[in-house]
C-alpha cells in the first residue's frame, strides 16, 4: 500500500470520527403516539434514574446582583455549563464549568457541599437551609421534576418528538391553570425510552424569549461511580462549619413569615411544618406558581435595596416597599421597620398577587394576628 494512499485511509478515519457524533445527532427523531398524561407519568416515574452528562442553561431573569444574591442572579441570567453525576436523589453531584474557574456542589444524605476550587473551600449545609436556586436546580430532571410536581392532565399537552443529546425527546407542554401564575407555559422534552427528561423551557407571560432554559448537549444513562459523587476533602482543603448551623440570609431572623394562605395561594407546608424549618423560608403555591417569603436582617435587606432602587423598572412604594418585575419573575422587598425583619417576596406571580402578598405582610408587623386575616388571603 503506497504512502498516499495509507494517509488518505487515515484522513476517511479521522473524518468519520468526526462526523458520527454530528450525524447521530442530526438524525431523525422517530414520532412517539404516546398520550399527554401517559408521558406525564413516564416523566414522574423517571425521579430514580441515574445518569450523567453535560448541561448547558441560559437565563433571562434580570435578579438584583448583590453579595448574597449574585449566585442567583448568575444562574438565572446568564449562560450555564454544568457537569453532572446523578446517583439518585441523595448522592449526586454537580460542577459549573467556567472560564473564572470551577465550583462542585456536591450531595451526601442530608448535608450538600459546595466546593470551590479555586480558593480550596467547600462549605457544608443542610440541604433545608438552601431555599434559593442553586446549579443542582438547573438539571434538567430536576427542574423538570419541580414544575411538573402537582401538573394536572388537563394542563398538558403533547409536543412533536425531537433528537437531544443523541436521543428521541417525546415533547410535553405544560400550560398552568392557576390565574396568578406569571408562568404562559412550561416545554419539557424525554427520552423515548426511560421518560427521563432532557430538555426544559420556561416561557413568562408574554416574552419573546425563554425565561430559563436547560437541556443535555451529552446524555449517559449509566449509573455514575460512587467515588466520583462522593465528597473528600484533600490536605490544605479548608471545610467551613457556618452552613451548618445557619446561613447568614436567615441567621439574624428570630421569627418566620407564617400563614396558612397568601394572596389565593396554599402553604407549601403541612400545618406541623409551617414555620419552614430552619430556613424561616415560607413557601406559597405549587408547580410552576411558587411565592417564597423570606425574613432578612438589616444587613442582607439593605446592599438589596439599594440595588433595587438603581435597577431600571423597579417600582417604590412608601408604605409597600420596592418592587421589579425581572421577565417571569416578580419580586418585592417591604420597607425597613427598625427592629422588625425586612421580608423578601419572590416568586413566579403576577403583579396583583405580589402586591395582595405584599399587603398582608405588612400587616403582619402591626398588632392584628394573622389568624384573624380572611382565609383567601
Amino acid at each position: 500500500m503506497s504512502a498516499a494512499r495509507r494517509w488518505c485511509l487515515v484522513a476517511l478515519g479521522v473524518l468519520a470520527l468526526v462526523l458520527t457524533p454530528l450525524a447521530v445527532e442530526a438524525w431523525p427523531a422517530s414520532q412517539s403516539e404516546v398520550s399527554a398524561p401517559r408521558l406525564l407519568q413516564q416523566i414522574r416515574d423517571s425521579q430514580d434514574l441515574a445518569y450523567s452528562g453535560y448541561v448547558e442553561s441560559t437565563g433571562g431573569i434580570a435578579f438584583p446582583t448583590t453579595e448574597q444574591f449574585g449566585g442567583v442572579a448568575d444562574l438565572l441570567g446568564d449562560r450555564n455549563r454544568l457537569r453532572v453525576w446523578w446517583r439518585g436523589p441523595d448522592t449526586w453531584r454537580v460542577d459549573k464549568v467556567a472560564t473564572g474557574g470551577e465550583t462542585g456542589l456536591y450531595s451526601d444524605g442530608e448535608l450538600s457541599y459546595a466546593w470551590d476550587y479555586e480558593s480550596l473551600e467547600a462549605t457544608p449545609t443542610l440541604h433545608q437551609l438552601s431555599p434559593l436556586p442553586r446549579t443542582v436546580d438547573l438539571v434538567p430532571p430536576q427542574l423538570t421534576h419541580r414544575v411538573l410536581a402537582d401538573a394536572r392532565t388537563e394542563e398538558v399537552s403533547r409536543l412533536p418528538v425531537e433528537r437531544i443529546a443523541g436521543r428521541d425527546a417525546a415533547g410535553l407542554r405544560l400550560t398552568p391553570s392557576e390565574p396568578q401564575s406569571s408562568i404562559d407555559h412550561v416545554d419539557v422534552w424525554a427520552d423515548t425510552e426511560t421518560g427521563l427528561p432532557v430538555r426544559v423551557e420556561v416561557w413568562g407571560e408574554g416574552e419573546q424569549s425563554t425565561a430559563v432554559a436547560t437541556g443535555f448537549i451529552e446524555l449517559s444513562l449509566e449509573p455514575p461511580d460512587e467515588e466520583t459523587t462522593t465528597f473528600a476533602a484533600a490536605p490544605g482543603v479548608d471545610v467551613m462549619t457556618g452552613g451548618i448551623s445557619g446561613e447568614s440570609l436567615v441567621s439574624h431572623i428570630p421569627e418566620a413569615f407564617v400563614a396558612p394562605r397568601l394572596a389565593g395561594l396554599a402553604n407549601s407546608y403541612d400545618g406541623s411544618t409551617l414555620r419552614a424549618g430552619p430556613s424561616l423560608v415560607t413557601r406559597y403555591g405549587h408547580g410552576v406558581t411558587q411565592l417564597l417569603v423570606i425574613g432578612l436582617d438589616d444587613e442582607i435587606a439593605d446592599p438589596l435595596r439599594e440595588q433595587l432602587a438603581a435597577t431600571a423598572g423597579r417600582v417604590i412604594d412608601d408604605r409597600l416597599g420596592t418592587s421589579l418585575a425581572a421577565g417571569a419573575m416578580h419580586l418585592l422587598l417591604t420597607p425597613c421597620q427598625g427592629d422588625e425583619p425586612s421580608w423578601l417576596l419572590v416568586g413566579t406571580v403576577d403583579e396583583a398577587t405580589l402586591l395582595k402578598a405584599a399587603e398582608v405582610a405588612v400587616r403582619q408587623r402591626s398588632s392584628v394576628p394573622l389568624a384573624s386575616y380572611p382565609a383567601d388571603q
